[in-house]
């Protein structure tokens, strides 16, 4: 009887450690992660249940799987097929394979990546792109503040969209949400794209206010 007890014990704890992992595996938002890690440690039992119930997200990844396959064939395949054929030093193999297995996402060639540890190096650099940019500037970002950087940086993307280029933003609705209108509004007066993401009128009585855009991209 001792050894079916922990027998069964054994069972217990690999379920729920699978379990786990499933969860740190599933692409969904990390507070959703996190939410379903601590029911999963403090009521495991039940915990499990309700993953297996309603916390598995393979509808959802199916619909986003077929939506990535339908616009992949509407544009040409040669492009991707390059990508297949990069011949990539061993000591990236694993990571390219993660990247394959989560996202389907493959290397391009002839890239160069620059990696910043604060705003004091991006944001000369950013304003450098910002100042060499012919035909268009797409910013997408969480925040966007009316403070002296912020107003160097709407300074920069007026002075481009005056020279012709088309320079369009979008900013976080919840994040900016102490940004004047009127700082944006000076943007879209000289001609400058301006949307926020998702906005939020009545914080109290929509579900809007919890998916937010925390994206920070900047193509030039």
């Amino acid at each position: 009887m001792i050894y079916v007890h922990w027998a069964f014990l054994a069972v217990y704890v690999v379920v729920i450690i699978m379990v786990m992992v499933r969860v740190l595996m599933d692409n969904r938002q990390p507070a959703k992660t996190m939410a379903w890690m601590l029911v999963l440690t403090f009521i495991p039992m039940l915990g499990i249940i309700l993953y297996f119930f309603f916390g598995q997200t393979t509808r959802k990844e199916r619909k986003i799987w077929q939506y990535s396959m339908d616009q992949l064939t509407k544009h040409s395949m040669l492009e991707f097929v390059e990508q297949k054929r990069l011949h990539l030093p061993n000591e990236y193999r694993e990571l390219i394979n993660l990247f394959m297995n989560q996202n389907w996402v493959l290397p391009f060639k002839n890239n160069e990546t620059e990696i910043y540890t604060s705003g004091y190096e991006f944001f000369p650099s950013l304003l450098m792109e910002i100042g060499k940019a012919e035909h268009h500037i797409h910013l997408d970002t969480f925040i966007i503040a009316s403070d002296p950087l912020g107003q160097i940086v709407a300074d920069a993307l007026i002075d481009k969209a005056r020279q012709g280029v088309e320079v369009r933003v979008i900013y976080d609705d919840v994040g900016s949400w102490k940004t004047k209108n009127r700082f944006f509004d000076r943007m879209r007066a000289e001609g400058i794209k301006v949307y926020a993401f998702m906005s939020v009128r009545f914080p109290v009585f929509t579900s809007k206010v919890n998916y937010r855009n925390h994206r920070k991209i900047c193509v030039i």
